[in-house]
């Protein structure tokens, strides 16, 4: 939905509204053809420079003194520069220029099942690179050193471990190496491919675990019977 924005004036920071049907029905209406370089600037941050008294809005990109004419029902007005520097500094984010944070972070627990130690968790989150919609990894935690890891885990496939913190190395069938890293871009569907690896590992690592643990219940059990009778009076 759009919604025409309000006061809007000459240094406001905008944003143009994302490609659509009805941003580039507006854009058609409006006089400007809904194709080519104008529309690749749809769902960008920008700054307006000019005004032309009939809602139009001249609006550039960075530090770029060229830019487009926006009918104002495309620009949402945002914060000025020094609110939206304290909004940055009280949220994690990537530092740099062609990234806008947005509100949203995922969480994801690989975990398939619940387990003794604390599990291992991936955090994204959502930006706008160029105009396009990524997750960017802020956070790995919980995934072992391969030093920590049994050897029955480790020495098969599919394996995941921690070289460093950060850092994530996921190994399938083919044996291949899979580095991912915090501050990595991916698109929804990397993202998506790495959580179904991660919980692949944990499936394998938690069932190695429980036989681990199994036979160790095992041995503790036999070794108890085979102290025999233990009589005891009173």
């Amino acid at each position: 939905m759009i919604e025409m924005s309000k006061e809007l004036e000459v240094g406001d920071r905008v944003k143009i509204a994302d490609d659509s049907p009805l941003a580039r029905r507006v854009l058609d209406v409006c006089g400007f053809p809904s194709s080519g370089a104008r529309t690749k600037h749809l769902g960008l941050t920008g700054k307006i420079s000019e005004y032309s008294g009939y809602k139009l809005y001249y609006v550039t990109i960075g530090n770029s003194p060229d830019g487009w004419w926006w009918p104002s029902v495309l620009l949402t007005k945002l914060p000025d520069e020094k609110t939206w520097i304290e909004m940055m500094d009280a949220v994690a984010y990537v530092e740099s220029p062609k990234c806008v944070p947005l509100k949203c972070r995922c969480v994801f627990d690989p975990a398939p099942i619940p387990r003794d130690t604390s599990p291992a968790e991936i955090v994204f989150d959502h930006v706008v690179v160029d105009g396009k919609c990524k997750l960017v990894i802020a956070d790995i935690s919980g995934v072992s050193r391969c030093d920590e890891l049994l050897d029955a885990y480790y020495g098969g496939r599919p394996v995941m471990d921690s070289p460093s913190p950060g850092v994530l190395w996921t190994r399938f069938e083919d044996d291949e190496i899979r580095r991912y890293y915090v501050g990595q871009l991916l698109t929804e569907d990397e993202a998506a491919k790495l959580v179904k690896r991660m919980k692949a590992c944990g499936e394998r690592l938690h069932k190695i675990n429980a036989a681990a643990r199994a036979e160790k219940d095992a041995a503790i059990f036999e070794a108890w019977k085979a102290k025999g009778r233990k009589v005891v009076r009173i």
